[in-house]
């Protein structure tokens, strides 16, 4: 069991997804509505195992995380976390800062988490530039 701000998240809480709408071989399991950026959508969590093929328990939701300020990377569920710095959604932090996080800590996973969306996603070295 892991905790979030207060809040206790069981490795059995089925929660949602983000799919490509271009390739829906291409998801991964996340957070917050906001954690599905363009070409992604959201998937409901009672729609996950259907629609992607898997349920999304805690070990294996991607979240965001904060880039800049005090410290140059921690992970975080939203912009709330990121007092100094910014907030990228899971897709972008892998693409822009090539860094992901999971929701639940390592201690807490029990099994493997499968390879997902943003496992294949490499960084882009032209935002190490600065250029979007």
């Amino acid at each position: 069991m892991s905790e979030v701000k207060g809040q206790k998240i069981t490795t059995g809480t089925i929660n949602p997804a983000c799919q490509n709408l271009q390739d829906s071989s291409d998801h991964f399991c996340a957070f917050h509505p906001n954690d599905c950026e363009e070409p992604y959508a959201w998937v409901s969590p009672e729609d996950t195992r259907s629609v992607i093929g898997t349920s999304c328990t805690c070990e294996k939701v991607r979240t965001g995380g904060c880039v800049g300020g005090f410290t140059s990377f921690i992970c975080g569920l939203t912009p709330d976390d990121c007092i100094y710095s910014t907030f990228f959604a899971p897709a972008s932090l892998k693409r822009e800062h090539g860094e992901s996080c999971r929701l639940c800590p390592e201690s807490d996973i029990t099994v493997t988490a499968a390879l997902d969306g943003i496992d294949m996603i490499e960084k882009d070295i032209l935002y190490s530039f600065g250029i979007p």
